[in-house]
């Protein structure tokens, strides 16, 4: 719920399918600790940021590569076959692919939601009074702004 209203309902992976944002792609580099690491990482983003159009750079941290790879046109498949060409090019020890978590969902959907003083100032359709509830204007006793002399809804 976001603001007083049902957002979603289905199973995780229903969830994840409908409101995930793209994959997360993570990349262990071979030899990390030596001075060439850090061009490694450059090839590598400059790499997959012209490949996967709208991937971020999350993190890089002790030959750890974090991406999150934005585009939902993205299979899954050609994300792999090109991992493992970037496993061979670029020294790439070991990777992982994997969808937005549902915690990812969860916090996209938290982001989304106002402030309770925000909320008044969205406009009522009106709909909701005959429910004797304001479910579009939420949370406050007031009057309908589409409907003149509406009495004042008690939410």
């Amino acid at each position: 719920m976001v603001n007083g209203r049902f957002r979603c309902i289905g199973s995780t992976q229903h969830l994840k399918s409908k409101f995930g944002q793209g994959y997360t792609l993570m990349m262990k580099i071979k030899n990390a600790d030596e001075h060439g690491a850090s061009s490694v990482v450059r090839k590598i983003q400059h790499f997959v940021e012209t490949t996967f159009s709208g991937s971020v750079l999350k993190d890089v941290h002790q030959g750890l590569i974090h991406f999150h790879l934005t585009d939902l046109s993205l299979r899954l498949g050609k994300v792999f076959g090109i991992a493992e060409r970037m496993r061979a090019s670029f020294g790439v020890e070991d990777y992982s692919i994997t969808q937005t978590t549902l915690e990812q969902v969860f916090i996209s959907f938290a982001q989304s939601q106002v402030e309770p003083d925000d909320v008044r100032q969205v406009t009522c359709t009106g709909l909701c009074s005959s429910m004797r509830r304001c479910v579009c204007c939420c949370m406050f006793p007031q009057q309908i702004p589409s409907i003149p002399n509406s009495p004042i809804v008690d939410c």
